[in-house]
């Protein structure tokens, strides 16, 4: 039986912060690997609260993506719990954004209907426009000059 090798460390905490956004509880997944279980995250703890900034960091294979992938609602953890705000995470979720290791454009869409492509959940719930929702005056003219192009292979 292997073991996992993620750990968190928390620096002393010099005011009280509000409320957790984040609650991690005894969170654990493992895996059956040629008969045996293998542990990727075990009994797992932790919570963030609003405003911090936390970084997963670890050699390679010890669960960064795993764990990831839990608190995003792509893969069921084995046992224990991931609440945020307060409801669990079972499923991914408007809530919740993940930005992938790997390119992970469309091709045949502009810069700007890609990024407007993640915004088309948000939109339909609130009845703003899809260019509305951006806001290219607000970015850099190197940015904006890249809004109509297509992304090259």
């Amino acid at each position: 039986m292997m073991d996992a090798c993620l750990n968190f460390a928390r620096p002393p905490q010099t005011s009280p912060l509000p409320v957790n956004i984040l609650s991690v509880h005894n969170l654990t997944k493992s895996f059956i690997v040629d008969g045996d279980q293998v542990f990727v995250l075990r009994q797992l703890d932790f919570t963030v609260n609003r405003g911090e900034l936390i970084c997963i960091v670890g050699p390679s294979g010890c669960g960064k993506t795993t764990l990831l992938n839990i608190l995003a609602g792509f893969t069921p953890s084995t046992a224990g719990s991931v609440l945020l705000n307060g409801r669990p995470v079972a499923k991914p979720g408007p809530d919740r954004c993940v930005v992938f290791q790997e390119d992970a454009l469309f091709p045949w869409l502009t810069v700007e209907e890609n990024i407007a492509f993640g915004l088309r959940g948000a939109d339909a719930r609130s009845g703003k426009t899809l260019r509305g929702s951006l806001r290219w005056s607000d970015l850099p003219t190197s940015v904006t000059i890249c809004q109509q192009r297509y992304p090259e292979g």
